[in-house]
């Protein structure tokens, strides 16, 4: 288990330009790159326009898009953009020492909510993240490079 981790005040969109979402046809787990979803799976391919992206689903035009990187978890919704953030959330909830930069409140680590950084909810974290990725890997997801 690592003991430490360092917040060096990463950002959100630091952990790449997609999103793993949930094709809205076959319900498989693919990198969404605006403005094109496209599936590996089933073949699905639109382009969408005016494209809103909240946490864990945004209405575009007609089609609604869910995050695949989500879970119930201590009573709350455990949600990453993709596994480059799910990881990043692993790592963070593993360590038993924290350290964060003074003055860095727009980071990731800044904007977790309570429940997360409580150190009574690590176990449960992380079996939720062990499912999310076992998921993953059950429907074939093939990880984006960018």
């Amino acid at each position: 288990m690592d003991k430490r981790f360092n917040d060096n005040g990463k950002l959100l969109t630091e952990f790449g330009k997609f999103r793993t979402i949930e094709c809205p046809s076959c319900k498989k787990p693919i990198d969404y790159i605006p403005p094109r979803i496209v599936c590996i799976h089933c073949g699905f391919n639109k382009e969408l326009k005016n494209q809103t992206m909240l946490y864990q689903s945004f209405p575009i035009s007609s089609i609604e898009l869910k995050d695949y990187l989500q879970a119930s978890c201590c009573k709350n919704v455990l949600w990453a953009q993709n596994l480059n953030h799910l990881k990043f959330l692993e790592d963070y909830v593993r360590a038993e020492l924290r350290e964060r930069k003074p003055n860095i409140n727009r980071s990731v680590i800044s904007q977790l909510p309570k429940w997360i950084k409580d150190a009574k909810n690590r176990s449960e974290i992380l079996k939720t993240i062990k499912v999310l990725k076992m998921k993953l890997k059950s429907n074939g997801y093939t990880k984006n490079k960018t």
